[in-house]
């Protein structure tokens, strides 16, 4: 019998209580306690309630495990849990489900080109030009690639703001409003960003740089094998528990996000298939164009952009660390359960001081 090996881990367990501090009941309840029975049958405890554990964090780590669980029944697999503390091979990421650990090191995983292809893609699939920066607060000559030097230029542009992203890892974003003097940028970048400027002074490639557009209803679709087999909009408080629907792309979206980069305060969500029919459009030649450079299973990030009247990619991610939002997950652990192209990609480490 094939083996699934299993890594989760579970964050801190708030009880059985809903997003807004009160008792679940009816049909929340019973999922609640549906996704507790297959947990312990997986090999796992919540262990003891912490009042001050996050909601959302739990309930996705938990859904996780119980999806794996019940694709790996259903597909007639053993189930195995392995430390994180291994250097896996590409066998062993054949057969691995789950999120990384972020002390794991060597191997075939961790780390990916998401950046780089980002700002290769062509415009109509971005709506608007991407690079990869370095800055370096020592460096005599600034190169192609200075962050400060390019903000400046997006500003002799006519672009009034930029979007600075910490590249490689969710560390930071931030919108910078644009200024044709150097000095004013990296004061701005300083006061966006703080000790990580600091942090990240001289190593190569760690920000990722767009000018600002107005972007709507994000929408993240979750692409195994070259195929997209579930999506759900970036809904940061919504887990699979929320997931609504007849088929595995959940409707409801959220026209602007309050992370001061697209909006500083969250709209209300509403249902909206025909926005998401039109991510899933625009994704198509996206996912067709990754695929042909050997990526096949990872998350893209889509957002409606009102001044073309389409859709274009925000970013990638790592399928194995994304957040799940209010997909259909257990669409999603059964199309892993059955590729080998579970995204983890062999790689060489190239961000160096």
């Amino acid at each position: 019998m094939s083996t699934v090996f299993m890594t989760h881990a579970l964050r801190p367990f708030p009880g059985l209580i809903t997003k807004d501090g009160r008792a679940p009941s009816g049909e929340r309840l019973t999922q609640m306690l549906d996704i507790l029975e297959q947990i312990w049958a997986a090999g796992f405890d919540e262990g003891p309630i912490d009042p001050a554990a996050d909601v959302e964090d739990f309930w996705e780590d938990a859904v996780r495990i119980a999806t794996t669980y019940r694709a790996a029944l259903d597909a007639g697999l053993a189930i195995e849990l392995r430390s994180s503390a291994k250097c896996w091979s590409s066998e062993d990421l054949a057969c691995r489900m789950g999120p990384l650990r972020i002390n794991e090191h060597g191997g075939y995983h961790g780390a990916d080109a998401f950046e780089e292809l980002l700002a290769g893609l062509p415009l109509d699939m971005t709506g608007r030009t991407f690079a990869v920066c370095t800055y370096d607060s020592e460096s005599v000559t600034l190169g192609a690639d200075d962050l400060s030097q390019h903000l400046t230029t997006l500003a002799a542009a006519g672009h009034t703001a930029a979007v600075v992203k910490v590249a490689g890892h969710k560390q930071g974003i931030a919108r910078i409003e644009l200024d044709p003097d150097t000095r004013v940028i990296n004061r701005r970048l300083h006061d966006a960003f703080d000790w990580t400027m600091v942090r990240l002074d001289g190593v190569r490639s760690a920000f990722l740089v767009s000018p600002w557009i107005e972007i709507t209803y994000e929408y993240r679709v979750f692409v195994v094998d070259g195929i997209p087999v579930t999506g759900a909009g970036c809904i940061e408080e919504y887990t699979p528990l929320d997931h609504s629907g007849s088929g595995p792309f959940d409707p409801a979206v959220r026209l602007h996000r309050g992370n001061s980069v697209a909006a500083t305060v969250n709209s209300d969500i509403t249902d909206d298939s025909r926005t998401v029919r039109t991510h899933l459009a625009a994704a198509t030649p996206v996912i067709a164009h990754m695929a042909a450079r050997g990526l096949r299973t990872y998350v893209v990030d889509m957002a409606y952009v009102p001044a073309r009247h389409d859709s274009v990619v925000v970013e990638f991610n790592s399928i194995s660390n994304a957040g799940l939002y209010a997909c259909d997950a257990q669409a999603l652990a059964r199309a892993l359960i059955q590729t080998e192209h579970k995204g983890y990609y062999e790689y060489t480490p190239t961000r160096v001081r």
